[in-house]
């Protein structure tokens, strides 16, 4: 996407050359979709359970997952 807004500031004449922006908004809004379900999967299977507590607690893990790292 940087590379879109540097070829952007030449100007208008390089403008009809950076037809893929769009492609690259798509795959960047997939990458962020994906990112959300992974997080949520993490949250929702334990796959955290080897970070500290403090971090645990603030992704809402359940106390029995907690309790273990004491």
């Amino acid at each position: 996407m940087y590379s879109y807004y540097l070829l952007s500031a030449f100007g208008p004449q390089i403008q009809p050359y950076l037809w893929w922006k769009r492609y690259i908004t798509r795959l960047q809004l997939i990458q962020f979709a994906l990112l959300i379900v992974y997080a949520m999967y993490c949250v929702m299977f334990g796959d955290l359970s080897d970070y500290p507590l403090a971090f645990n607690l603030l992704t809402y893990k359940s106390n029995k997952k907690s309790s273990k790292i004491n």
